[in-house]
């Protein structure tokens, strides 16, 4: 299967296609409707999110502080902000060295966004894939409750390997309140 393939079978499954079913909250809607729309559809294809952004006119992240945490450090990356209908901020990501594509919310329901985290991981890893997660941090953080999960997937058509991430904290105020990954190595 190809990678535009492996995207529209996500896309246009049930759950996915009605992306209430994870959340009700707006601003975490559009935060999955961000994810699915550019990072899956577009995933191991930086070229593609690069060209999503141009065609959105979406302005890059430029400070040096904002490049640090939304794309790191390292060769390549880039970040662009924008504001939904919702009323928050998002920022898609490509992350240095990986390319792997983020979406970051100021705001959104933690549960929400680790319910679209659990689905893709299902689909991405049934057979023959093989899924390695990766250790879970739940700790105390200075926004709350800070929760990520990670999961390392081999062997998922279309892709060599996908990394697929998920953090949030309980509360706002931080760069960010939750942000979900994705990075693919196209076979």
């Amino acid at each position: 299967m190809r990678p535009l393939m492996i995207a529209a079978a996500l896309l246009t499954a049930p759950a996915l296609a009605r992306a209430d079913a994870f959340s009700k909250d707006p601003a975490t809607l559009t935060t999955i409707a961000a994810f699915n729309q550019v990072c899956l559809a577009n995933a191991g294809h930086p070229d593609r999110i690069r060209a999503w952004a141009a065609d959105h006119k979406v302005p890059n992240v430029t400070a040096p502080a904002g490049r640090e945490i939304f794309v790191g450090t390292g060769q390549g990356g880039d970040a662009w902000f924008f504001h939904t209908q919702a009323g928050n901020t998002l920022v898609l990501s490509l992350r240095a060295n990986s390319n792997a594509c983020t979406i970051y919310a100021d705001r959104a329901e933690p549960a929400g966004i680790e319910n679209l985290y659990r689905f893709v991981a299902h689909l991405l890893g049934t057979a023959p894939a093989q899924t390695r997660t990766l250790p879970d941090r739940d700790e105390a953080s200075q926004y709350g409750r800070h929760i990520a999960h990670g999961v390392l997937i081999t062997g998922a058509p279309a892709f060599a390997e996908v990394s697929l991430m998920m953090m949030s904290y309980a509360n706002t105020g931080g760069p960010y309140q939750a942000m979900i990954q994705i990075g693919a190595v196209s076979r």
